[in-house]
């Protein structure tokens, strides 16, 4: 399920977004039919800039959103030490004020949540 829009922003970058379901870090399509893979949906935004040779990528999870907010950002650009290499830096936001009275342990569930996503990621 994909929904696209691309807007030009000058004529130097580009923004993409999409809504798509998301079943994990190595999902495949045989994934997102099976009822028990938990899947949530996400919106997905992809700035490319041509001035600094990097491209970010925004990822909202809509799966939590009665309890809290997930803003994830990676950018990806060219290694300061080596031309060649490409450094992704990835960070997140988590907001949970609309639960009152649980909102840091909330958050604290959203962190470790990310951590978990970290160290998959670094697994390969």
């Amino acid at each position: 399920m994909e929904e696209e829009m691309q807007t030009p922003v000058g004529n130097i970058s580009v923004r993409r977004s999409a809504l798509r379901l998301s079943c994990g870090i190595l999902a495949t399509d045989s994934d997102q039919s099976d009822p028990s893979s938990p899947c949530v949906l996400a919106v997905i935004s992809i700035a490319l800039s041509l001035i600094n040779s990097s491209f970010t990528i925004y990822t909202r999870n809509l799966g939590y959103t009665k309890v809290m907010s997930i803003v994830e950002q990676m950018v990806h650009h060219i290694s300061e030490e080596n031309p060649e290499w490409t450094v992704a830096e990835r960070s997140a936001w988590i907001d949970s004020l609309q639960v009152f009275g649980f909102s840091r342990a909330i958050q604290v569930f959203g962190l470790n949540q990310f951590k978990k996503s970290c160290a998959k990621i670094l697994k390969g």
